[in-house]
């Protein structure tokens, strides 16, 4: 909206009362205030009355009206409640005038003539030197001047290099007690505002580099995450009490919090969830947060009629994504109908409110107004991965632990699961307890009656293999001392053979 001034702009109304004037054309030589003025403007306007009634001040233009913003001035002393009819037209108010009277141009009180336009910008002196640069040498007095800054006979003020026969400042000044001071590349002296050092502590209030590897607490700058090496937790805004170690470690966290990444890309994808531990190159690097579910369509109108396969969804409000989800979609009428979550796409960035659109292009190339609101989101949180590539195939399940090379979860969604080695682990054995395990079968070991223990103690259920059973017969108790192998099973009480 801009202050518009305009020639021959006149126009009559019949409104009455305080309020806008509804403009009723313009009269004959003259232009209307839409033609001349532009609706959304503002000019200044003069309203007279057939009854002696006038009224000065600042309006803006409407469609066919004009709002009597701003008073300056009017018969009445106020708005004036106008009868009649009115004349209506642009003008230049005594008040707002700039002019010369003979020696000095006058200016409204207040108006400021700015430096773009050979003015100074100011009301004053000191804030004309201010808006002018002059700075503070223009008012020292001749015997008095203090120069600290620029160049003197081509050495500036405050260098520490000496030059023969020239101007020269052996020491530098404003430097801050307690800063490190590093040389700039002008060749002067500054204090860091990052390193201080007490003589005993240095510190750092931002993130370091240590040949190229990041020190320091990541993104957001909270002071319980810990982020060791290059781009590592670099998105995080508010996830807390994280620790990243490692290239790329925790690459996409947002707001997960309480996590570990130990290695390259651990938890790359990850961005929501919690709890999560990875060690080893790219373990659970694929753990992220999608759709679980759409809700409420917003159905829009014009689109093509049609069934569009596997589409990439895009934002209109709320989380966005690293990789977006994919849908197919129905329009029918020219509105869509039905929308059917195809992939659940990667990393959302919250878990606030979402909505989510398809570009017409992808919909046959027409319509506009469909949307999705995101029902729920689903993620990955209380995994445990360790290994390389440990778990690096899991997207959302939740409480897995996958331990060894390339230990790989059965589906990219299972939960509550326990994974040891990979697909090439063909036996199992803890050797303390010779236990032996392989397809289809376990291998416990066998002992003698004498070495087993309390029937109570193992348990009901309990089962054994002994080497020495004397004239075993199913379902009796145990007796040592033979030379026959058998089966036994504790019955809370006894060894029983069986």
């Amino acid at each position: 909206m801009a202050l518009v001034l305009a020639d021959r702009v006149q126009e009559y109304s019949t409104t009455t009362g305080t309020g806008t004037l509804t403009l009723s054309g313009a009269y004959a030589g003259f232009q209307t205030f839409a033609a001349g003025i532009g609706n959304g403007n503002t000019c200044y306007y003069t309203i007279t009355s057939d009854t002696n009634q006038w009224e000065v001040g600042i309006g803006t233009v409407g469609v066919g009206t004009l709002a009597r913003t701003t008073l300056i001035s009017s018969s009445t002393g106020s708005l004036v409640s106008f009868v009649g009819t009115l004349t209506v037209f642009v003008t230049y108010p005594a008040e707002k005038a700039v002019y010369s009277d003979g020696t000095t141009i006058v200016a409204p009180a207040g108006a400021l003539l700015p430096v773009t336009s050979g003015g100074t910008g100011a009301a004053t002196a000191a804030d004309a030197r201010t808006a002018l640069g002059l700075g503070t040498i223009a008012t020292q007095a001749a015997n008095s001047v203090a120069i600290t800054g620029g160049a003197i006979d081509g050495t500036t003020v405050g260098s520490t290099t000496a030059a023969a026969g020239k101007f020269t400042a052996v020491t530098n000044s404003g430097l801050t007690t307690g800063r490190v001071v590093y040389t700039t590349t002008g060749g002067l002296e500054a204090a860091s505002a990052n390193l201080t050092f007490n003589g005993t502590t240095l510190t750092a209030t931002n993130d370091i580099s240590v040949s190229s590897m990041t020190v320091g607490l990541g993104g957001g700058a909270l002071a319980q995450n810990a982020a060791f090496g290059g781009v590592t937790l670099p998105f995080n805004t508010t996830g807390n009490f994280n620790i990243a170690v490692g290239y790329q470690s925790m690459f996409y966290n947002k707001i997960g919090s309480s996590n570990v990444g130990l290695g390259f890309s651990t938890l790359f994808l990850n961005t929501t969830a919690n709890q999560n531990l990875a060690m080893g190159v790219s373990a659970l690097s694929v753990l992220t947060t999608g759709v679980a579910t759409l809700g409420a369509i917003t159905a829009g109108s014009g689109y093509t009629n049609g069934t569009y396969t596997a589409v990439a969804m895009t934002p209109v409000s709320g989380a966005t994504f690293v990789t977006y989800p994919t849908v197919t979609v129905v329009v029918s009428g020219g509105a869509v109908t039905s929308v059917t979550l195809v992939t659940a796409g990667q990393g959302a960035s919250s878990l606030a409110a979402t909505s989510l659109t398809v570009a017409a292009a992808l919909i046959g190339g027409t319509g506009s107004g469909f949307s999705i609101v995101v029902g729920s989101f689903v993620g990955g949180a209380n995994n445990t991965g360790i290994g390389y590539q440990a778990g690096s195939t899991l997207a959302t399940g939740s409480n897995n632990t996958l331990i060894g090379y390339q230990s790989a979860a059965s589906s990219t969604t299972v939960s509550n699961e326990i994974t040891l080695g990979n697909g090439s682990i063909t036996a199992f054995r803890i050797p303390g307890l010779t236990i032996t395990a392989g397809a289809k079968w376990m291998n416990f070991g066998s002992s003698t009656v004498a070495l087993l223990a309390a029937a109570a103690t193992a348990g009901l259920g309990a089962r054994a293999f002994v080497t020495d059973a004397s004239a075993p017969a199913f379902g009796s108790t145990v007796v040592g001392g033979g030379a026959v192998a058998s089966p036994v099973y504790s019955d809370g009480t006894n060894w029983q053979v069986g």
